[in-house]
């Protein structure tokens, strides 16, 4: 009968564990009682790292000096030390070496620090230049437009034309003056097709203006005076300025730029705000830099023919001047813009607004004294 070995209890492993541990300490005692036998005790415990050395010094009795090339090798000792000592001292060499390989597997975590180090240390060379990036970041002034109303189709200025051009190049006379069941049909037109009152009366006079190409103002067409009609302008203007100066943006009117022309020198392109500095320009979800701003005090046709005789037609040779002589810009227009006008616009690099963020409550105040019925209603 084969009798197989006794395991051993766990009592019995706890017993022999403890008389390691007993012996360890008397051997260490041991040490320590003759300080002669061990040359150069080190009294702190450092670790330094690196690929090409890995020194490391323990606090007690010796000293490991481990090198990668040496495959960490440990120096030699006195003979005087007992086995038991060279033993401990094997077994906590092996453990710092595998420590040292797992650190080295893990993804090489030491040359992602020396990479780190590299790039702040790139950063710190020139901290002049990172603070002027940042700073140059942080200046850039940010102008806030609420989003525009949804432009107008080609098809509904062409369902209203017939209504507002009743006489064709015979129309004269602003709206105000004509019966009120016409304008009651013009309204009930606007409302199925999309279109706004204002936008609508603004369309009608630039057609009148396009089918009379000899008259060159208003008043020929009893449209209202010329002085009245710019003055109006002038106004939405100041209503833009006043909305530029509450977003802290800071400009030169279309006087200051001629005023700062030399004598001899020909005169660049003067939009009605030129910017000091480029403007962020935050539409919506959009944004792109604008150096200038061009106001209109009408509606922006698309209907109208490129190149016609008219504040209209002449709106893409404007940009195209603007746009070489300053960079991007943008066009605010008083009563919205066709889809037409708005994608040609876009194409050569503007920005397309509206009014709706203004306060137009001085250029109504003015309308109102010469484009108003007796009911008080802008009927230009």
């Amino acid at each position: 009968m084969v009798t197989r070995p006794r395991k051993q209890n766990y009592e019995d492993k706890s017993n022999q564990t403890s008389r390691k541990k007993h012996k360890f300490f008397q051997i260490r005692q041991q040490t320590t009682a003759h300080p002669t036998k061990i040359q150069n005790p080190q009294p702190v415990f450092t670790v330094i790292t690196s690929y090409s050395n890995t020194t490391v010094s323990l606090k007690g009795d010796f000293d490991i000096a481990m090198d990668e090339n040496k495959q960490g090798k440990p120096p030699a000792t006195n003979g005087n030390v007992d086995k038991t000592t060279k033993k401990n001292r094997k077994r906590r060499h092996r453990r710092i070496q595998n420590k040292s390989n797992t650190s080295r597997n893990n993804g090489g975590s030491l040359n992602s620090i020396k990479k780190t180090s590299k790039k702040t240390k790139s950063v710190d060379q020139n901290p002049q230049e990172n603070e002027s990036d940042s700073l140059s970041i942080e200046m850039i002034t940010t102008l806030n437009w609420e989003r525009p109303y949804r432009p107008v189709s080609i098809k509904a200025e062409e369902r209203l034309l017939p209504l507002l051009l009743r006489y064709a190049e015979k129309e004269r006379g602003m709206m105000r003056s004509h019966h009120y069941r016409r304008l009651e049909s013009i309204r009930d037109a606007c409302r199925e097709n999309h279109i706004t009152l204002d936008q609508a009366l603004s369309l009608r006079r630039t057609h009148m203006m396009l089918l009379n190409p000899h008259i060159t103002n208003t008043s020929p067409l009893h449209l209202g005076r010329t002085e009245d009609v710019r003055q109006s302008a002038s106004l939405f203007e100041n209503s833009i300025a006043q909305y530029l100066t509450r977003q802290g943006i800071c400009f030169f009117s279309e006087e200051e730029q001629k005023s700062m022309v030399e004598e001899g020198q020909k005169t660049p392109p003067t939009p009605d705000f030129l910017l000091k500095d480029p403007v962020r320009l935050t539409c919506h979800e959009s944004s792109c830099p604008i150096k200038w701003i061009e106001a209109k005090m009408f509606y922006g046709a698309s209907t109208i023919p490129d190149g016609s005789k008219n504040a209209v037609g002449a709106l893409l040779r404007t940009v195209r001047r603007y746009i070489e002589a300053h960079g991007p810009g943008a066009f605010i227009f008083c009563f919205g813009i066709g889809i037409r006008i708005k994608n040609l616009l876009e194409a050569e690099g503007a920005v397309v607004l509206d009014a709706k963020p203004l306060d137009l409550s001085e250029m109504r105040d003015h309308q109102r004294t010469w484009c108003a019925n007796d009911r008080g209603q802008i009927l230009p």
